[in-house]
């Protein structure tokens, strides 16, 4: 929020050094792009006016100061996100909390007042989203995105609430599309081990060796620095995830604490990254332009390799190999092929970061064809086992 006092002619009679004061506060834009701005009149030296307009700024930042009827859901979303959105979440996902209020949200109800928004008008944006909510006009938008405008319109008015600027949060009386969940692929052994053949010898082998080796996400792996790799224990801490924000890349720390988590390597894992260090050091004492960020997997001159270029590397790769699946479902291969391999669940929920084995077990257990087949069987058996034993005697 930004502000500022403008002197005003005043028939009142005032003390000495005192002056009429208009103090303008800026409230956003409305979606036909008009400023928003909001007046008080103050009464005084042009310092205290300005005393007064921090005095309102702090107060309309900290949710103490409620702005009247004329405040639109517009300029509240603009509030939302300088005051609250922005200081409190990461970076990559306060941008897109501002792509969805600034492409859906505010163009189809920022221009209601935010007090007389009722659940029928959310209601109709949704519908009018799902039918032509697309910017290029070709349709509308997926049920997945709108779950998603949804989200981020709720937590936006429970602020509100929290803040008084509402009497109560609209978007708990209207219902989201739902979301058909649909099955990721995975590979099998096979698959696994004639994909990391294909690959071998390319700049992809290392990543997706980690990825279907570890279960890491392709931000991990892209900022893994050898810092955190143990080669000796056959360990590597994930301490960093590369995200691009706004054409820049940077390095942030996992959002939860699972998420900083130790992993042992396979020997295979351990003999690529021995193999990577190697041609880094050899690479090194030929070239003078080498990076020192210290990444595992990276450009040739050791910079970053942005994720979208990292993107659009694999999906050429996928295809000279013949697979179509996405680069996270490695990860999820990965799950798959531990818990048929018979890992627990605890011990695949410390390899993913998970908070709780329950959340990873209600993630992936659909990827589990004939776990439960086999444990009726092993049921089974068990109980056979015990019946055909010989009678103990009692006594």
């Amino acid at each position: 929020m930004k502000g500022h006092i403008e002197r005003r002619e005043c028939e009142k009679k005032l003390p000495r050094g005192h002056s009429c004061w208009n103090i303008i506060i800026e409230t956003g834009h409305t979606p036909s792009g008009r400023r928003g701005r909001k007046r008080y009149t103050f009464f005084g030296t042009q310092t205290n006016a300005q005393s007064e307009l921090i005095k309102r700024l702090h107060q309309l930042e900290t949710g103490a100061l409620v702005l009247n009827d004329s405040f639109t859901v517009s300029a509240y979303l603009d509030h939302w996100l300088s005051a609250y959105a922005k200081p409190s979440t990461a970076p990559r996902t306060y941008v897109r909390y501002e792509q969805l209020v600034r492409e859906h949200l505010a163009p189809g109800v920022g221009n209601h007042k935010l007090t007389k928004l009722t659940p029928l008008h959310v209601q109709s944006l949704y519908a009018k989203l799902l039918k032509e909510g697309r910017l290029d006009g070709k349709g509308g938008l997926s049920p997945q995105t709108v779950v998603h405008a949804h989200r981020v319109l709720h937590k936006a008015l429970k602020q509100a609430l929290l803040w008084g600027f509402v009497t109560r949060n609209v978007a708990d009386a209207v219902a989201p599309p739902k979301v058909e969940r649909t099955q990721a692929k995975v590979l099998d052994e096979k698959h696994v081990i004639a994909l990391l053949r294909h690959l071998k010898g390319s700049d992809m082998h290392l990543p997706v060796l980690i990825a279907l080796h570890t279960g890491m996400r392709s931000g991990e792996i892209l900022g893994l620095r050898w810092s955190d790799v143990d080669l000796e224990a056959g360990t590597l801490a994930v301490g960093n995830t590369l995200q691009a924000v706004d054409g820049e890349l940077i390095l942030r720390e996992p959002k939860t604490v699972a998420g900083r988590r130790c992993i042992p390597l396979t020997a295979d894992t351990v003999e690529a990254l021995k193999e990577r260090s190697a041609a880094q050091a050899d690479y090194i004492e030929t070239h003078d332009d080498y990076s020192t960020e210290g990444l595992v997997v990276c450009r040739e001159d050791g910079s970053p390799w942005h994720p979208s270029t990292f993107s659009a590397a694999w999906i050429r790769a996928r295809k000279r190999a013949g697979v179509t699946v996405r680069f996270h479902e490695l990860r999820h291969t990965h799950a798959s092929l531990l818990v048929r391999s018979g890992a627990h669940p605890k011990t695949l929920q410390e390899r993913l970061g998970h908070s709780s084995a329950a959340f990873t077990m209600s993630v992936y257990a659909h990827l589990l064809p004939g776990v439960q087949e086999q444990a009726v069987a092993d049921l089974e058996a068990m109980l056979k086992r015990v019946e055909n034993e010989p009678e103990k005697q009692v006594g």
